[in-house]
């Protein structure tokens, strides 16, 4: 009897890793590496400019961050979980969907999830703090 031979997709364990989980990946890691190496300036200064806060949206001075939020990270542990479910659930639908499109659908998650934030925030008076991490770009994912 003649073997068949399964074919697969493959995954980042069978050697492929999705150009556009890793590059999500690499960007969040630096991002937090800079942040964790330089201390407390360094993470005082990405609070103020890259964090996404209600005062800056409104004064529109900073509208930028409702895109580079997603990408900083205080916590070892918030990044570690945030990159592990980018990996476990980004690998298979950036292998379905294609690069671009996940990507593009990764930073559209992010972008609404930081913008449901901060209509939560000035709904509740909350001005001040900062929202920061790739939880809501992450369970749009999911």
């Amino acid at each position: 009897m003649p073997r068949t031979r399964y074919s697969y997709s493959g995954s980042a364990l069978s050697g492929y890793f999705p150009t556009g989980v890793k590059w999500l990946i690499a960007i969040n890691l630096g991002v937090f590496l800079i942040c964790y190496l330089g201390g407390a300036a360094i993470q005082q200064l990405a609070s103020v400019y890259l964090a996404l806060s209600a005062v800056m949206a409104i004064r529109g001075v900073l509208i930028y961050q409702v895109f580079t939020y997603m990408f900083v990270h205080f916590g070892v542990m918030h990044v570690l979980f945030n990159m592990l479910g980018l990996y476990f659930f980004g690998v298979p639908i950036e292998q379905s969907w294609g690069t671009r499109r996940f990507v593009k659908f990764y930073l559209l998650c992010g972008l609404v999830a930081g913008l449901c934030v901060l209509v939560v925030n000035m709904a509740v008076g909350d001005w001040g703090t900062p929202t920061l991490g790739a939880s809501g770009a992450i369970f749009g994912v999911l």
